[in-house]
């Protein structure tokens, strides 16, 4: 069991270890959805958000919450604006890096899987366009 989560859920005072893993999960997106322009703020979440990702009880935690679902299945520029940042490309990659241990880490159905993968084709449809549209490519 998570030394630290314990004693968060101490100092919090609250009665369950999902009710903490659900206080940091809440923290986790919204750090990501307001400090998009602070990378050092994006990186430590996300360093955060990976840990969690680590330890098979907290991602089955993690799978019941119906953001991080939403975070699996739909997540979009528009929720998450550090997600079009130039200079973010390194938090992109350990933000998917988990999103995918926490949807495969239990195992999945193959709908949700093609459901996350339409989601990438989508944003790297988008990417290409933007690319497309700066080098004058037709």
């Amino acid at each position: 069991e998570n030394q630290v989560l314990r004693k968060m859920q101490d100092a919090m005072k609250v009665d369950s270890l999902l009710t903490v893993v659900q206080l940091i999960a809440s923290k986790v997106i919204t750090n990501m959805q307001i400090w998009t322009a602070h990378e050092v703020i994006i990186a430590d979440t996300l360093k955060l958000f990976y840990e969690l990702s680590l330890d098979p009880v907290l991602v089955a935690e993690l799978q019941k919450l119906d953001f991080i679902q939403m975070l699996i299945l739909r997540r979009t520029q528009c929720h998450l604006p550090f997600l079009s940042s130039p200079n973010l490309i390194k938090a992109r990659r350990g933000f998917y890096r988990t999103l995918g241990r926490i949807l495969l880490s239990l195992g999945c159905t193959q709908e949700t899987f093609i459901m996350f993968l339409e989601t990438q084709d989508r944003a790297i449809c988008h990417l290409t366009q933007i690319d497309e549209s700066l080098w004058g490519v037709e």
